[in-house]
């Protein structure tokens, strides 16, 4: 009976062992097929620092909603994640992107924001705004660390 369980625990080893070597080596293949590494770099695991993505996270804003009575608060602080040339022209820009910001979520409520659907809505128009002032670089994602409405 031991022997058997001793079989039995070696074969899902085994198993589990080739699914992630399965899953690393297509994570690499589609990495190479995206432009993202090159075939040495996949095959050694190393990213070239030149091609790495960066991340730069703004300072907090705190922005009006445009709320009827006015008193909301957002406080949202975003990170940009963006190629190395993206990121230093970001970093050019900053005042320009954060005014920017600022401009376009003054025009939403609360209500506009509520719930993932909004976040995400919100999400995919700064992102746009944002690439559109890089023009002709562009970030890959923008991510909210923080996201406070008071």
């Amino acid at each position: 009976m031991s022997s058997l369980v001793s079989k039995l625990s070696l074969g899902i080893i085994g198993i589990v062992a080739i699914i992630g070597g399965v899953g690393s080596g297509m994570a690499a293949s589609m990495a190479v097929a995206e432009g993202k590494l090159t075939n040495d770099e996949a095959s050694d695991g190393e990213v070239d620092p030149e091609l790495a993505p960066r991340f730069i996270q703004m300072d907090t804003l705190v922005i009006n909603l445009a709320d009827a009575g006015g008193g909301r608060l957002l406080r949202p602080k975003l990170t940009v994640e963006a190629t190395p040339a993206a990121a230093d022209r970001f970093e050019q820009l900053t005042p320009r992107i954060r005014d920017d910001v600022i401009r376009v979520v003054n025009d939403w409520t609360y209500e506009d924001i509520d719930g993932a659907n909004g976040k995400n809505s919100l999400r995919t128009v700064l992102q746009g705004r944002i690439d559109d002032i890089l023009e002709p670089e562009a970030i890959e994602s923008l991510l909210y660390s923080d996201f406070v409405v008071h």
